[in-house]
């Protein structure tokens, strides 16, 4: 199926088969790549076969699905069940990622930063355009899965005006960019959970300065609204069904000691 297809496709069993077939494609243009003696005849057969524009939309929306799947791997059965009704079914699989397939070692943050210092400046449409691509490279590499949706966003916010941007400007710029994000994602979860948006920053800054997370940090943040022991363990397991993605995110592939345990409760 061309990319486009491929996105609108609903329910597990198109979408597992679609992640099962593509992964093949993919392990077998990986193969095709460690082949230095192709002639220029035999590389232009392959890509009339797979467009290279091709292959790199149907590596995101192959991202896309996984991440989809992964998240729900990571919620209660009850709520798998309102949004996946083949969950119940006796055969359901979930299908078996393999993300190293899609992880490239020619792109990674400093090459983004590089390129996109690069682009700005530029006529305005070369820009968008540049700018674009850009973003299905970032969306089909399974090493950004950790930052791909504020790598794309701000990809996406640059609006250099016509100015050339160092490189520098655009870490400090992407680093901002990330800041702002993580303040409105707290405050929405504070107002979500009807917490106090202050002490929940301060949990989530806690945790990633120390890599550690504290329980009793958790119950404190409860605390002020005077609930029944029964109902704070229940809000505290829907928060942390909404927090511990959130801080794995921010984490970055980093490990949070103590925070697997409460992300294995939360999904109870």
């Amino acid at each position: 199926k061309a990319p486009g297809q491929a996105k609108a496709l609903a329910g597990h069993d198109s979408r597992a088969e679609f992640i099962e077939l593509f992964k093949d494609i993919q392990r077998l243009q990986t193969q095709l790549d460690q082949y230095s003696e192709l002639d220029a005849e035999q590389r232009e057969r392959i890509e009339r076969f797979l467009p290279k524009d091709d292959l790199v939309a149907s590596r995101g929306v192959y991202l896309d699905f996984a991440l989809s799947l992964k998240a729900r791997q990571g919620m209660r059965e009850r709520d798998i069940k309102s949004v996946w009704p083949e969950f119940d079914r006796p055969d359901f699989d979930m299908p078996d990622f393999e993300f190293v397939l899609f992880a490239s070692a020619s792109i990674d943050r400093d090459r983004v930063m590089k390129m996109i210092a690069k682009l700005t400046g530029q006529d305005p449409e070369k820009a968008r355009i540049g700018l674009e691509r850009l973003v299905e490279l970032i969306r089909s590499d399974a090493g950004f899965l950790d930052e791909r949706g504020d790598l794309v966003k701000y990809v996406r916010s640059i609006d250099d005006h016509g100015r050339c941007l160092d490189e520098a400007a655009v870490r400090d710029g992407y680093e901002r960019f990330k800041t702002e994000q993580r303040t409105k994602e707290i405050a929405e979860l504070a107002r979500v959970h009807g917490l106090e948006t202050e002490s929940l920053a301060a949990l989530v800054e806690t945790s990633l300065q120390s890599w550690f997370f504290d329980g009793e940090r958790l119950a404190d943040l409860m605390e002020p609204r005077g609930l029944g022991w029964r109902e704070r363990r229940e809000r505290e397991r829907s928060l942390m069904a909404d927090l511990a993605p959130l801080l794995n995110r921010q984490a970055q592939g980093r490990k949070i000691a103590g925070l697997g345990a409460y992300e294995r409760w939360s999904a109870q």
